[in-house]
């Protein structure tokens, strides 16, 4: 093999290589590397349990509440209660997969149905979607086949998600990545190509669950900033003393309610 031909062949051997950086500079990065170090990134968790403050805004409106919140990633089990200063329960929120209770002590009401029922459901003004609060609590999973690189530079890689809709394909997210593999922002897209939800996260720190500390850290968001397409809503996140496990023991999943509750199931 002369000269030239075998440095052509040791070039395009490298660039074969899924990730490859000079002096910090990725020159070649492929769609399967990226989504393996966001898994990897994610940790080995299934549940937490956290003290979570929310913050929501509209325009110059503004309002706050503590929260105590309990999420099971494996079987998509959420409970959240919320209080103001003056501990008084706002609201309180359970879903289980796609079924939801809802609790408003204002209406003396508790209404139930479907997560996607309850996203524009006309009886209920709720600042807080429930489907944009699962897609903050964890990024959905990134199929490799529909999943293609837009933008790269040394410090992060867009990603370009395709969904599938009655056979029509769309852009379904739009998905920016650290090279460590934390995803800090998510935009979610109409079948329309118009984005109905943006999601950044802020201020990623290690942990360790707390069942099994010698396992693998874990990298989670202390703050979660949940943008609503165009209605200006603002809802963020801002978690403290979070504890990750890898199983969850028994846990009352009841929402507490007084007696004289009235139970609204809605409807399609």
């Amino acid at each position: 093999m002369n000269l030239i031909l075998f440095i052509l062949w040791i070039i395009l051997g490298t660039f074969q290589k899924p990730l490859l950086s000079y002096a910090g500079t990725p020159l070649f990065v492929t769609p399967t590397g990226i989504i393996r170090e966001i898994e990897n990134r994610r940790g080995q968790w299934i549940a937490f349990k956290a003290e979570v403050q929310l913050n929501f805004s509209r325009g110059q409106q503004t309002a706050s509440c503590n929260g105590e919140m309990v999420y099971n990633r494996l079987d998509e089990k959420l409970l959240l209660e919320c209080s103001d200063s003056k501990k008084n329960v706002v609201f309180a929120f359970k879903a289980i997969d796609r079924d939801y209770q809802l609790y408003l002590p204002s209406r003396k009401t508790v209404f139930s149905g479907n997560v996607f029922e309850l996203q524009d459901s006309p009886e209920i003004e709720s600042h807080l979607k429930p489907l944009d609060l699962y897609r903050a609590l964890k990024p959905l999973v990134i199929p490799a086949q529909n999943a293609s690189i837009e933008t790269v530079d040394q410090n992060s890689v867009t990603l370009r998600v395709l969904g599938e809709n009655q056979r029509f394909i769309y852009l379904a997210r739009r998905i920016l990545a650290n090279r460590q593999g934390d995803i800090m922002r998510e935009i979610y897209y109409s079948f329309q190509g118009e984005p109905v939800v943006t999601i950044y996260r802020n201020k990623f720190q290690k942990s360790k669950l707390a069942d099994y500390p010698n396992r693998k850290n874990i990298f989670y968001p202390k703050e979660v900033l949940i943008e609503n397409g165009s209605s200006n809503r603002k809802t963020l996140l801002e978690f403290e003393d979070v504890k990750f496990y890898s199983f969850l023991a028994e846990q009352n999943w009841d929402l507490n309610v007084p007696a004289d509750t009235q139970f609204i199931h809605l409807k399609e």
